[in-house]
């Protein structure tokens, strides 16, 4: 019987991470007070040639959830590549200063939306934001924070 219990749970939790849309991008406005973000997908070709036919990613204006994981990310190196862990969260969450820097380029961040109803999570509300630079020196010269 535990270990159908454990398989149930599990499965389930496998089920969860599914459905999630995750992606790496830019937030590049933060209305605290409404509880939204604007983001756009990518980083806006960081790191690669312009071509004349390449597209800028859309702005995107998304309501995140009330109870979002909001932390800094530690990028950590798998078979996959690189992939974000959770790290120390931020108090007072988009009201946190890190979110004072937002500006043109915006503020870089690994989020997830979710992709279905689940709960109080509507499908297209942001359930974690990791922003980047959290890791050893907090993305600053001097030693971080």
């Amino acid at each position: 019987m535990k270990k159908f219990v454990f398989a149930a749970v599990a499965t389930v939790a496998c089920v969860g991470l599914v459905m999630a849309d995750e992606f790496n991008g830019s937030i590049t406005k933060v209305d605290a007070k409404a509880g939204t973000i604007t983001y756009v997908k990518g980083f806006g070709g960081f790191g690669k040639k312009k071509d004349e036919g390449d597209k800028k990613a859309e702005p995107v204006t998304a309501t995140v959830a009330k109870d979002a994981k909001i932390a800094k990310g530690t990028p950590k190196k798998s078979d996959e590549g690189f992939k974000m862990e959770m790290g120390e969260a931020l108090d007072k969450g988009l009201e946190n200063e890190a979110f004072s820097k937002v500006g043109e380029k915006g503020v870089f961040a690994q989020i997830t939306v979710a992709d279905e109803d689940k709960g109080a999570v509507k499908k297209g509300q942001v359930t974690q934001i990791l922003i980047f630079g959290g890791g050893k020196g907090g993305g600053k010269k001097g030693g971080g924070q």
